[in-house]
Parts: structure tokens; C-alpha cells; sequence
């Protein structure tokens, strides 16, 4: 439900709507009718805008001349997006029949988990009701705490497990984004994907990552960067595989630097048209090469499942936690 319409006059029903659109809005007209005293809003809806109770879905074409006769008239706040589905959990886990009801705290933070343990997947935008939430863990001591494990328990399998060959093959893989470099500023600018006039499209969001990228901005991830040069120091060669296109490679170079990394063996990123049919794909066939040329994988760090899964594998993966953006 849209946390805007809070109406108690008819007069505010158009205006409403407006501010509600791209909702699926089923709940959002029985709102309205429980609190307008006058029903004649049902008739008003039918008549004027074709909109009836069982086909109320403010995301049709016939409902543009609407919401451009109520924007005419009234200051419009209007919401894009909205996925119905995060309201409807919610909805639905406050209703629980045992009455157990689940609190906003309890469902994005389980949504979070989720998200890390591979059972939340393709999603385009953190849910709306957990922006904030999301936001704060991102700047929060946990979750350096989380990198923090991560660097911790890369270090303590090479300690257990690694020794050095000699012949200069063995290798360790990083990701980019999000794994040496951070994108939690950008992210943060555009309200992690929810309800930002940057993102309309996937063209769009596509260009204004890149452009965030271009700016070579990106600060390093905290702990990385200690991670990075701990595994150099051991010997091992460090090939950076990331998603990245290639004519970002002189602003990746640039950033990695200006982020304190330097004395990796290749930055191997996507030529700008390929035939991958998507990032596991391309990350894989880059670790494929590089067996074939004898080096042997001891590890892998990697924000994004995609860029951990596929064969060959590397003998331990690593995932920093990334509850912003999904990659497949």
C-alpha cells in the first residue's frame, strides 16, 4: 500500500491515485473507499477512468490521459515502480495464523540473509519498506565486521592449505565492483534502485553506472585491500576478472590504483559485444583459460553468486555480502 494515501475527504481521491500510480491497486481503492464517505467515488471511477475494482491496475496505457488530467490540476508526487510483492510478505507475515507477526526489522534483515544464502535471486531494487534499513547495515560496523570475516577466513585457508609451487602458477581471482571497490556511494545516490528517475530503464541504469564508474570515485573496500596485498605478498599471482566493459579499462586501472591496488598479473574485463549469455558464463570460461595455461586457483572473492559458481572452480570462494543489486 502506498504510504502517501491517507485520505478522510473525497476531494483528495484524485490526488490520490496520482500519487499511488504504478501501483498495483486493488488495496489501494478499497482504501479508498473505506474512507470516503461518499461511494459515489466507485461510480466516479468507472465513468470517467474505466477503472472498476476487479481491473484496477494504475500501469495501463488507458490511464495516462487520467494522470495527466490530475497532474494538471493538482501537485503530484508520482511514484514509478513499487513492486507489489514486498508489500504482500509483509502483509502476509503480519497476519500469521499462529500470531506470530513479523516485524519491518525482522523481514529485511531476513531478506538480507536471503539474499547471501542464494534463496532471494533477480532481483532489480531492494525492497521499498527496506532502503533505509539496507542502507544503515552498508554503514554499519557489522557489516565491516562481515568484509572483515571474509578477509579473515581467506587468510587462515591459505595459512592451512597453501604452499607456494615455485613455477609462479599459482593464482587467486578478485572481482571489482563491490569487492575491491566500493559502489555503496553511488548506490546510496540513487536510493538503491527505488523510485529514481535514473533508473527507468536498464539502458538507464546501465549509463549512469557507468558514468559513476567513469568518474573513478570508488573507494576500496574496507579489509580488501589488506586481503590483496596479504595474498601478493605470499607469492601468488592476482588476476582481477570483473564485468566491466573494456572501454572502462583506463577509469578501472585508474580507480584500482588511486584505491591502493597495484602488481596485479591481468585485469581481464568484457569486450563491449561478446557471445557470453551472461556474467557466470564469462567469468568461467576466464578461469577455464586460465587452468589451461597451468595456473592453479586457490581462491576466489566475489560479491556476486555469478561470480563464484561454474566450473572450474577455484579451491575456496569467498562472497563479501551485497544486499544492493543481484547479477546473474
Amino acid at each position: 500500500m502506498c504510504t502517501e494515501c491517507r485520505l478522510f475527504t473525497d476531494a483528495d481521491l484524485e490526488s490520490a491515485i496520482a500519487t499511488c500510480m504504478g501501483y498495483k491497486a486493488k488495496d489501494l481503492l478499497r482504501f479508498i473507499l473505506e474512507h470516503i464517505k461518499d461511494k459515489m467515488v466507485e461510480l466516479l471511477l468507472e465513468v470517467r477512468y474505466d477503472i472498476k475494482l476487479n481491473n484496477a491496475f494504475l500501469a495501463e496505457d488507458k490511464h495516462v490521459p487520467m494522470y495527466e488530467q490530475m497532474a494538471s490540476k493538482y501537485s503530484v508526487k508520482y511514484i514509478a515502480g513499487g513492486e507489489g510483492y514486498t508489500w504482500n510478505i509483509l502483509d502476509y507475515f503480519g497476519r500469521r495464523r499462529d500470531g506470530l507477526g513479523m516485524s519491518l526489522k525482522n523481514y529485511c534483515e531476513s531478506w538480507k540473509l536471503n539474499v547471501e544464502l542464494h534463496n532471494v535471486r533477480d532481483f532489480d531494487e531492494v525492497p521499498a519498506e527496506c532502503v533505509d534499513i539496507i542502507s544503515k547495515y552498508l554503514s554499519s560496523s557489522q557489516f565491516k565486521a562481515d568484509v572483515q570475516r571474509v578477509a579473515d577466513e581467506s587468510t587462515l585457508f591459505l595459512t592451512e592449505a597453501f604452499a607456494l609451487g615455485g613455477d609462479g602458477k599459482d593464482a587467486w581471482i578478485f572481482d571489482v565492483d563491490d569487492t575491491l571497490l566500493s559502489n555503496v556511494p553511488y548506490y546510496k545516490k540513487i536510493n538503491f534502485g527505488y523510485n529514481s528517475s535514473l533508473l527507468n530503464s536498464l539502458e538507464a541504469n546501465r549509463t549512469s553506472l557507468e558514468k559513476w564508474m567513469d568518474e573513478r570515485k570508488a573507494p576500496a573496500v574496507e579489509h580488501m585491500r589488506d586481503l590483496y596485498h596479504e595474498i601478493r605478498g605470499r607469492g601468488l599471482k592476482i588476476f582481477i576478472i570483473s564485468s566491466r566493459k573494456e572501454h572502462l579499462r583506463d577509469a578501472t586501472v585508474n580507480n584500482l590504483v588511486k584505491a591502493g591496488y597495484r602488481g596485479w598479473t591481468e585485469l581481464i574485463l568484457r569486450c563491449d559485444k561478446d557471445g557470453y549469455d551472461g556474467v557466470k558464463k564469462f567469468k568461467a570460461e576466464q578461469r577455464k583459460r586460465l587452468v589451461s595455461k597451468g595456473y592453479r586457483l586457490w581462491g576466489v572473492v566475489g560479491d556476486q553468486w555469478s561470480s563464484l559458481g561454474g566450473h572450474p572452480h577455484a579451491r575456496r570462494t569467498f562472497k563479501i555480502p551485497n544486499p544492493m543489486y543481484y547479477v546473474a
